[in-house]
């Protein structure tokens, strides 16, 4: 059968020689790579990483040719479901903190209220919970673990418990049942792992010998 690049190249059809001018707005992403997971890794030996697809349902790896729909997703991924609201990260009396932002009227409020740093937050798809990485010290000690909160601030819950390790960059899947992150334990490298949305059937979810990390479901 043919690579996995080129027919991802043939049913997206998207342009490699011109990139998308600054401040044009960007076209909606195709539906051919909806439900993949986009991460960056070193795989390609660059100085600077490329942008992967992940089908999670095939395990199948490609190169995403054109960086936009990556940078699309993340940027949707801080977005509520109905576009009203923002998540983000800002700096306020605690340090780095999250914060949402309701869009027409510019009103934010933090959401995590640590003594350490809190960032990388992504809203779910059913809206009710808002994923964040936070070094905030728990029974375990202090590794940069994930949390969910709702939209208000409250009921947080800790999902990753490290010491050394990092748990980074949570993403929802589509459905809202699952979050996929990069992790450095195990190998010291940066992989992509996957767990439920309570913690639980933690696992790694591509198990390859390059650094993978930053990754997007995109939505």
């Amino acid at each position: 059968r043919p690579p996995v690049l080129v027919w991802l190249d043939k049913v997206t059809g998207t342009p490699t020689s011109s990139p998308t001018p600054t401040g044009t707005p960007l076209p909606a992403i195709p539906d051919v790579l909806r439900g993949k997971i986009a991460f960056l890794s070193d795989r390609g030996g660059g100085e600077v990483p490329n942008v992967y697809l992940l089908d999670p349902d095939s395990g199948r790896v490609a190169l995403l040719t054109d960086r936009w729909p990556y940078s699309k997703a993340l940027a949707q991924d801080q977005v509520s479901p109905d576009g009203q609201y923002a998540a983000s990260v800002m700096d306020g009396e605690r340090g780095t903190q999250v914060y949402v932002t309701q869009l027409n009227t510019g009103i934010s409020w933090a959401i995590t209220f640590s003594n350490r740093i809190s960032y990388d937050p992504v809203w779910s798809p059913r809206a009710d919970l808002i994923a964040y990485v936070s070094q905030e010290l728990g029974p375990q000690g202090g590794g940069d673990d994930i949390f969910v909160v709702n939209p208000q601030g409250s009921d947080k819950q800790r999902l990753t418990y490290n010491t050394w390790e990092w748990d980074k960059h949570p993403t929802f899947s589509p459905d809202g049942s699952q979050i996929v992150f990069w992790s450095n334990q195990e190998t010291g490298r940066k992989q992509l792992w996957i767990m439920n949305i309570d913690g639980s059937e933690r696992r790694i979810l591509l198990n390859s010998p390059y650094n993978d990390w930053d990754p997007v479901w995109i939505k």
